[in-house]
């Protein structure tokens, strides 16, 4: 698993105003391999710069065991999906703080 570097982050915000926007998001696809469920999240964080001079994009990708029962009813991946979210955040909560988050 590659994690986003929060030096890169702090890089790219110092260089900005505060009109940037900051969004989090994390989105998970199913699959199987070799008969056993796997899901794959895919968490970013979007910076939009000075609000109108377009987006660098910093993701994070990771894999593991879907235990869900019921791929129409994907309870335990959005829980997941909330979770890595919110993990993001705090992590980056200290260098975020001033500009708009979504």
């Amino acid at each position: 698993m590659k994690k986003i570097n929060k030096d890169d982050v702090k890089v790219l915000l110092r260089s900005l105003n505060e009109e940037t926007k900051i969004y989090f998001g994390c989105d998970s696809i199913r699959f199987k391999v070799k008969g056993q469920w796997y899901a794959e999240y895919t968490t970013v964080l979007v910076v939009h710069k000075n609000g109108r001079h377009g987006c660098k994009i910093f993701a994070q990708v990771d894999r593991e065991q879907d235990h869900d029962q019921k791929a129409a009813r994907p309870f335990n991946r959005m829980m997941n999906e909330a979770m890595r979210v919110a993990g993001l955040y705090l992590e980056f909560e200290d260098i975020v703080y001033e500009f708009g988050l979504e």
